[in-house]
């Protein structure tokens, strides 16, 4: 009898400490905004920064090893339609992390994405200044995300390194691939990244190269951009951006150019203000004007953004 209280005890214990390990979060954004993009006159309600549901978790499975997973659903925030077929079309990903680093299998962002390209833009590629931010610091050539992906990453002493490919080969029976290097020190940071799409030429490529500095208060940043397109064609471009603190509210502006076989086809300028009404809601305006369209240079965007 004793022998049995004690193996209960011990189960008891054991299963409160697996439970106590173990964590599931749900979270989410949804951000509807009123918005006039570039290149038309017509004013719609929109996304502002991809309004989303989505769930994650690890496990402690000793030893420092963890297993992981997310899945996050995507949907547009003036009608509530899925924005593609894909039920989880942000994330799909499990996979083990430790103190090697972190192995993820699925539909993932790719890392020049994360540990690059998204570096040096203060709207993360979202809002109405993303159509500015995002095509110079991708060149219209970087992919936000791959399925059917392996991916690694890896933080340590202020290094990151990320590497990605998929396991399917693309329709021009080729595997796309990228990474990610960076590194930071103080207020200063470093990255630099390369991708390598294969999706319909072994042509188009990208690197991409970042320099950024946060004094606290004040934050600036440069990019370059330097790839070919899928017809051969040298893409190139650069952006220079900066952000200020002003009381609860953040004050960011940035310009951008990108040339396409010597031709220029954006020459804008971006600015916004980001203000926190709380930690999780945010009220902002952005504008952005690229001179090099023919007709509606320039659009605006109004939004309320609330995470949970």
């Amino acid at each position: 009898m004793k022998k049995s209280l004690l193996a209960l005890a011990a189960l008891t214990a054991f299963a409160g400490a697996a439970s106590a390990q173990s964590s599931v979060t749900l979270y989410g954004r949804f951000d509807p905004s009123v918005a006039r993009n570039l290149g038309t006159k017509d004013t719609v309600m929109q996304n502002g920064s991809g309004s989303r549901f989505g769930v994650r978790g690890v496990e402690d499975m000793g030893g420092g090893l963890q297993a992981h997973f997310t899945l996050e659903h995507r949907f547009d925030a003036d009608d509530a339609e899925q924005t593609s077929g894909k039920m989880w079309n942000g994330r799909a990903v499990t996979g083990l992390q430790g103190g090697f680093g972190k192995i993820s299998f699925g539909r993932e962002y790719a890392t020049s994405f994360l540990g690059s390209q998204l570096q040096p833009d203060p709207w993360g590629w979202d809002t109405v200044a993303s159509s500015i931010t995002a095509a110079v610091t991708g060149g219209t050539i970087a992919k936000v995300r791959y399925d059917n992906s392996v991916t690694y990453n890896l933080d340590a002493g202020g290094f990151s390194l990320g590497v990605q490919t998929a396991v399917d080969k693309t329709a021009i029976g080729k595997r796309p691939v990228n990474m990610a290097v960076g590194y930071g020190v103080g207020p200063f940071k470093a990255t630099f990244g390369y991708e390598k799409p294969n999706m319909t030429s072994t042509k188009e490529k990208v690197m991409t190269g970042n320099v950024m500095m946060n004094f606290g208060q004040f934050g600036v940043s440069g990019h370059v951009t330097d790839g070919k397109n899928a017809a051969d064609a040298k893409v190139r471009g650069y952006l220079l951006a900066g952000t200020a603190q002003l009381g609860a509210g953040q004050f960011r502006a940035g310009f951008g150019r990108l040339k396409v076989a010597d031709t220029t086809v954006i020459s804008a300028i971006v600015a916004g203000y980001h203000y926190s009404l709380s930690k999780r809601s945010t009220i902002y305006f952005d504008y952005a004007r690229n001179s090099k369209l023919a007709a509606n240079k320039w659009g605006y965007d109004f939004g309320f953004k609330h995470n949970f």
